[in-house]
C-alpha cells in the first residue's frame, strides 16, 4: 500500500459509525519499582508509585476507533459499583457514546495488572462470567435496531464474559443481514460455532485452534490449514488469524495473504487484539480491500504493543509509523 492510498483511506474514518457491543472492561494499571523479596513468601514487594486506568475489553476497541477520528456508539453492561463509576467517567472523557446498562447483581469486570520495570509481575481479575439475563440481551437487541441504520458496521467483542450469549449473536446476525450490515466478531472460545457468516472473524492462533479443538499452530503450513477448516465451517467472509510477532494471515474464499509483523520494541500486548479488529472493521467500512483492512490494523498493532498498558492509536502515529 502506497502512504498516498493510506491517507484516502484515513480521510474517509470521520465519516464512520462503528457499532461496538461487547464485554466492557475496566483496565488498572499499579506501577512500581522492586528492591527486595518479601521475608512471608518468595515474591516481589513492589512499592506503588502509582496507577492509572483504562477502558477494556469492547471499551478498548471503541476507543481505539474514536482515536482514529470514527464515531461510534457503544453498548455493554456495567455494576453498580465504584469501577462501573470510573470506567463510565473514562469512557465520557474520551467522548464515547453509547448505551451503558447498569446491573446491579453483577461487579464490573476489573482486570488490574501489577508492574514492575516495565515488566507484569501479576494479574488480578474481578469478574462474574455468568450469562446477562434476558431483560439486558433485550435492552442491547433494541439499542441496536434503533441505531443500525445509522452506522457502517456491527463489531462483537465478546470476552465470553456473559455479556454475548447466542441468542443475542443470532439477533445481531439477523440485524445485519436485513439491513446489510458488515458484522466482524473478536471471538471467544466457547461461541466459535456461532459466528458463522461473520464478515469478519479475527482469532488468535491460540484461539482459532481453542475453537476448532485442534493443537496450536506451529508452522506456517498449520496455520493455512487451520484456517481452511474455519472458513469452511464457519463461512467468513473474510478470515483474519493473528500470529503475534509473525504477522497475520488473511483468508478470503479461494485466497490467502500473509501479512508479516514489522519489526518493533514489544513493551505491552495488552489490547493488540482490540486495535486490529476495531481498525480491520473501520477501514472494511470504508470500502477499502481486506488487505488494505488487515495492512493498516496490522501497522496500528505495531504503534499499540510499543506502549505501556491499553493504549490506542491516532491517524498520526499510523503515517508516522508507516513511513518508517
Amino acid at each position: 500500500m502506497k502512504e498516498k492510498r493510506l491517507k484516502e483511506i484515513l480521510k474517509r474514518f470521520k465519516k464512520q459509525q462503528i457499532l461496538v457491543i461487547g464485554d466492557l472492561i475496566l483496565d488498572k494499571f499499579v506501577f512500581g519499582k522492586v528492591s527486595r523479596i518479601s521475608p512471608e513468601a518468595p515474591v516481589p514487594i513492589v512499592k506503588m508509585e502509582k496507577e492509572n486506568f483504562s477502558p477494556g475489553g469492547a471499551g478498548n476497541v471503541a476507543a481505539n476507533i474514536t482515536s482514529l477520528g470514527a464515531k461510534v456508539k457503544l453498548i455493554g453492561v456495567i455494576g453498580n459499583d465504584a469501577e462501573g463509576k470510573i470506567l463510565r467517567e473514562i469512557l465520557k472523557n474520551r467522548q464515547i457514546k453509547g448505551h451503558l446498562l447498569t446491573d446491579s447483581a453483577r461487579p464490573t469486570i476489573v482486570k488490574t495488572r501489577i508492574i514492575a520495570t516495565n515488566q507484569q509481575l501479576l494479574r488480578l481479575d474481578r469478574e462474574d462470567k455468568n450469562s446477562l439475563l434476558r431483560q439486558y440481551a433485550k435492552k442491547i437487541e433494541k439499542y441496536v435496531r434503533e441505531n443500525i441504520k445509522n452506522s457502517s458496521a456491527i463489531l462483537i467483542s465478546d470476552y465470553g464474559k456473559g455479556t454475548i450469549t447466542p441468542s443475542l449473536l443470532h439477533e445481531l446476525g439477523k440485524l445485519a443481514q436485513k439491513y446489510k450490515k458488515i458484522i466482524a466478531v473478536d471471538p471467544q472460545i466457547e461461541h466459535f460455532s456461532l459466528y458463522k457468516d461473520a464478515s469478519l472473524l479475527t482469532p488468535n492462533c491460540q484461539e482459532a485452534a481453542l475453537g476448532m479443538k485442534e493443537s496450536e499452530p506451529k508452522t506456517q503450513r498449520d496455520v493455512l490449514s487451520l484456517g481452511k477448516k474455519i472458513r469452511k465451517k464457519l463461512q467468513p467472509q473474510y478470515l483474519l488469524i493473528t500470529e503475534g510477532e509473525k504477522g497475520m494471515t488473511i483468508f478470503e474464499k479461494e485466497k490467502t495473504t500473509h501479512i508479516p509483523a514489522k519489526t518493533r520494541e514489544v513493551f505491552e500486548v495488552t489490547g493488540a487484539g482490540d486495535t486490529v479488529i476495531g481498525v480491520a472493521t473501520l477501514t472494511l467500512s470504508t470500502g477499502a480491500t481486506i488487505s488494505e483492512a488487515a495492512t493498516i490494523a496490522s501497522f496500528a498493532a505495531g504503534v499499540v504493543v510499543g506502549k505501556i498498558g491499553t493504549a490506542t492509536v491516532s491517524q498520526e502515529e499510523l503515517i508516522k509509523n508507516f513511513s518508517k
